[in-house]
């Protein structure tokens, strides 16, 4: 199962130590890179960043339809607009 996430399962999670749920349920989670970089690069100090960042079970992936995601900027906040561009294979958001 392909599972993508955005930053608030993570943060959440992350927080409450209990981050080591999403890799039980879902096994791996894949994360864009504008996610990663939110939760992880930019909120660097944060409670739970780093338990983010050495996660083994967190892949990250690139954007891979930019024009999609221009179009969808106008109708969806950051987080969901990143999300949007995977392929049409089976996917679960947690």
């Amino acid at each position: 199962m392909t599972v993508i996430s955005d930053a608030s399962p993570l943060v959440s999670l992350s927080r409450i130590e209990a981050l080591e749920l999403l890799p039980t349920i879902y096994g791996t989670v894949t994360l864009p890179d504008a996610v990663w970089n939110e939760v992880v690069v930019d909120a660097e100090k944060q409670p739970g960043a780093k338990a983010i960042r050495n996660a083994s079970w967190i892949e990250t992936q690139a954007v891979s339809n930019r024009d999609l995601v221009r179009a969808l900027r106008q109708d969806l906040d950051g987080g969901r607009r990143r999300q949007s561009h995977w392929p049409s294979n089976p996917i679960r958001r947690c």
